[in-house]
């Protein structure tokens, strides 16, 4: 995950980068020690950083979702096909996480793609980048470990039906 989230910021616009460099110095200037960095509070104050590693994973997903259907009774899908018991079945991450009904621009890495507009709006983030906005109510919304029906990079869900 470190490696792709670096690799897609590199090869992005340099002022993406010094974004996110600027932010760290921002929030974790002040800490006295190691200690202080690793303070929660100040890492969910990380917003450029978590939406530029949450869009490397949009992109490169860690997982593909499998299932075994548990129930003894099986599983019948919208279709009218029916999972037997032990069986197994999986979800198209990929596919859902490059569909353009969810993601603008799906194909492109945009960095500040989940900040969202409370956010953008601090006077750190004026005139910053402001394409493909996430916004509350939008599916993208969230944070880093958020998941949802249309960002599954963690998987979504129990893991058995």
């Amino acid at each position: 995950m470190a490696t792709n989230t670096l690799l897609d910021l590199v090869s992005s616009q340099p002022e993406n980068y010094q974004r996110i460099r600027e932010e760290a110095e921002r929030v974790l200037g002040g800490a006295q020690d190691q200690s202080d960095m690793a303070d929660r509070t100040l890492l969910t104050k990380l917003h450029c950083t978590d939406s530029a590693i949450r869009e490397s994973m949009r992109l490169n997903p860690l997982f593909s979702l499998t299932h075994k259907v548990v129930d003894k009774d099986g599983l019948n899908l919208p279709d009218g096909t029916h999972l037997h018991q032990g069986c197994y079945t999986a979800i198209p991450v990929t596919e859902i996480h490059l569909d353009e009904r969810f993601y603008p621009n799906a194909r492109e890495y945009h960095p500040f793609r989940f900040v969202r507009e409370d956010q953008r709006s601090q006077p750190e983030n004026k005139g910053r980048d402001t394409s493909a906005p996430a916004t509350s109510g939008n599916p993208q919304s969230g944070s880093l470990v958020t998941t949802n029906d249309t960002f599954m990079s963690f998987g979504i869900g129990r893991h058995t039906w």
